[in-house]
């Protein structure tokens, strides 16, 4: 049965990630979590090392770090998709979050410290659960960078605890994308980094996307919607 390791990421330090086509993301994204990972992988020497190039590879899905709020409540997302408050508390994430950083040579936005952020990990297959706990063991440990560190020391999440459950395949018509979604009829386009076999290069390819917040009528079993599922593209949430 699929497992799901669930806990909280803060941020010990600001971080800065790409800009999104509409503006700054305010969050670290599945693929920035997974690409993380892999480094943790490798450098331990795991067997499931060698599927982090594989992009895709769905049988970890590695889910965007949603901002939790102050009482540990995921925010709620209007149709658009767009981070608003908490329904428990009244804690807003929003571009108050941003601060502009100088440097000698130049200057970028970057998110604040302290703000905490949910881990959600899927194990589809299960001969890799060992090592993905191994990870997150480490990542309690030393902690994991996320995003661009822009000067020294940034970017660095701590993890304040985390479990493992079993979890149920979502089944249904009606959902909504808590992430963009890899489909051939993606109104959007969106470019993203693959590393080139038997090499220590990358390369860009371009992906057609559905935004997310998008409501989407199909009948569907899964844990989510589209390609490149593994980067945490097309995360679900049934209506």
């Amino acid at each position: 049965m699929p497992k799901e390791i669930i806990g909280i990421l803060q941020a010990k330090t600001g971080f800065s990630i790409p800009a999104a086509e509409n503006g700054i993301e305010l969050y670290p994204l599945g693929r920035h979590l997974r690409g993380a990972c892999g480094y943790i992988a490798l450098d331990s020497d795991l067997t499931i090392a060698d599927k982090f190039t594989d992009l895709n590879w769905d049988g970890v899905i590695f889910r965007d770090l949603i901002p939790v709020s102050r009482c540990d409540f995921q925010y709620e997302m209007d149709d658009r998709g767009v981070l608003i408050q908490c329904p428990e508390c009244g804690d807003m994430y929003d571009l108050k979050m941003l601060k502009t950083v100088r440097t000698m040579t130049t200057q970028y936005k970057e998110i604040r410290e302290g703000r905490k952020y949910r881990l959600s990990i899927i194990v589809q297959d299960e001969d890799y659960l060992n090592d993905i706990q191994k990870i997150v063991n480490i990542m309690k440990k030393t902690g994991i960078r996320l995003g661009q560190m822009k000067n020294s020391g940034h970017g660095l999440f701590v993890l304040r605890g985390w479990e493992i459950d079993d979890i149920d395949v979502y089944s249904g018509k009606n959902w909504r994308l808590l992430s963009d979604a890899v489909m051939p009829e993606g109104q959007k386009e969106i470019i993203i980094g693959k590393k080139i076999e038997k090499s220590d290069s990358f390369d860009k390819i371009r992906l057609r996307i559905i935004p997310r917040g998008t409501v989407i009528n199909k009948q569907f079993s899964g844990f989510a919607l589209g390609t490149y599922t593994g980067l945490g593209f097309g995360e679900i949430d049934p209506l």
